[in-house]
């Protein structure tokens, strides 16, 4: 900006200016994405399509948040973008964001309005005409291998699992003694695109602190030695596990460019009930991780689309229901979701699986909705027929009990 504004670089096929974030910036968004791809910097004003000032945007909250929130929520698919924040040099109380979109394999639709592809044509964000959406498509139309989920699972399971211990003693001789357990829930989300950043101490530290922020209980028993703590790692991934002292109980993480995954153990023998699981505990872990996933994404300024595939085996388990309803074991007893969410049905087959695409809003604002409709299909997968509805009431009630700083609930803002 120091230089005469004739030499300052124009708006062209991969930049734009605009004082402010609004819904028409979403256009341009739209258009890079379908395009070359390209910069928006928000909180500069421009003259004759070259920057004038900067003027920055005045914001309580977080501008990274509100554009994030805007593009995921308005074009589909989410296009792979990110978005660097700053202070205004002389005014702390105004902000400026530079947003990134790159342009990828896939044809990105604005889903507002009657006109819902978008171009760039060099300065401008025009609707594609007939000729340019026909070639968009052939562009984008090349054969592609469809995911087999049950691949990656299988393929996770080789290097992610939780184990048993033959048989009781002390927790030392439970340790040394131990098999693969056949009992598990196991949770993989898989970004749309593989991220791109060096795997070094500050990449696993943030791993640490998102795990302990995200799984409060976990930290919890770390912290008062109720549970030991074991790291592992290779060239580009990090694993955290834990090891319950006092009863036998396994849980492990994995975060890698590729991957956020979990796996824990279900079953949890109950004095005068037997081997149990828990309902409410699956829920929870899986928001849980949902939320660690896209915390640990939007700080690596990734907040595209991901898939998540989940896997639950209940092999010889009941599953637990106590007066309330199907409570918690592991988090809090005091947790339950109610019985009237199974409407019918018996358990016919001990392994279920379930998986869904998730979009940045799917893994805040509306993480009751997307929790929701895991279980569901976990419980159908079992043999159960849940009613929807209730189920996503009650999966909203239990994450607010939870009380979890990044629990949010459908219409709640992070």
């Amino acid at each position: 900006m120091s230089d005469p504004q004739e030499e300052r670089l124009p708006e062209g096929w991969t930049l734009d200016f605009k004082e402010r974030w609004s819904d028409e910036m979403l256009k341009h968004a739209a258009a890079f994405a379908n395009t070359f791809g390209g910069l928006l910097l928000v909180g500069v004003s421009e003259k004759d399509g070259k920057p004038q000032e900067i003027v920055g945007v005045q914001l309580r909250s977080e501008l990274k948040t509100q554009i994030a929130s805007s593009i995921a929520a308005n074009i589909s698919p989410t296009p792979s973008f990110g978005i660097v924040e700053c202070l205004h040099p002389k005014d702390a109380t105004r902000r400026i964001a530079v947003v990134r979109i790159r342009n990828v394999n896939k044809l990105h639709y604005y889903m507002k309005g009657d006109k819902p592809v978008y171009v760039r044509n060099e300065d401008k964000s025009r609707p594609a005409n007939a000729a340019q959406l026909r070639s968009l498509i052939e562009q984008r139309t090349r054969e592609q291998v469809p995911v087999d989920t049950g691949q990656l699972l299988k393929d996770l399971s080789s290097r992610l699992y939780v184990t048993r211990a033959k048989q009781a003693g002390t927790y030392e001789e439970r340790k040394a003694n131990r098999t693969r357990s056949s009992t598990s829930l196991m949770v993989l989300l898989r970004p749309t695109e593989p991220l791109s950043f060096p795997f070094d101490a500050s990449t696993e530290d943030l791993f640490d602190a998102v795990i302990a922020r995200s799984f409060p209980e976990v930290a919890r028993r770390w912290n008062d030695e109720r549970a030991e703590r074991q790291e592992s790692r290779g060239s580009d991934w990090h694993g955290i596990e834990f090891w319950q002292r006092d009863v036998d109980f396994e849980m492990n993480w994995l975060f890698s460019p590729r991957e956020v995954a979990l796996v824990t153990q279900v079953n949890v023998p109950l004095s005068g009930v037997g081997n149990i699981w828990s309902l409410a505990d699956v829920a929870l872990n899986v928001a849980f991780l949902l939320r660690a996933a896209n915390s640990l994404w939007e700080a690596l300024d990734f907040y595209g689309e991901a898939r998540i595939a989940c896997e639950l085996k209940v092999e010889g388990l009941k599953l637990y229901r106590a007066t309330a309803g199907f409570h918690s074991i592991f988090y809090n007893s005091e947790l339950f979701v109610v019985p009237a969410i199974i409407k019918s049905g018996s358990l016919v087959t001990s392994l279920a699986r379930s998986e869904l695409s998730t979009t940045f809003i799917s893994r805040t604002t509306e993480l009751a909705t997307t929790v929701s409709a895991i279980a569901n299909q976990l419980l159908r997968g079992l043999g159960y027929s849940a009613d929807l509805k209730t189920l996503l009431a009650e999966v909203g009630r239990l994450l607010r009990l939870a009380n979890a700083p990044y629990a949010y609930e459908d219409g709640e803002s992070p």
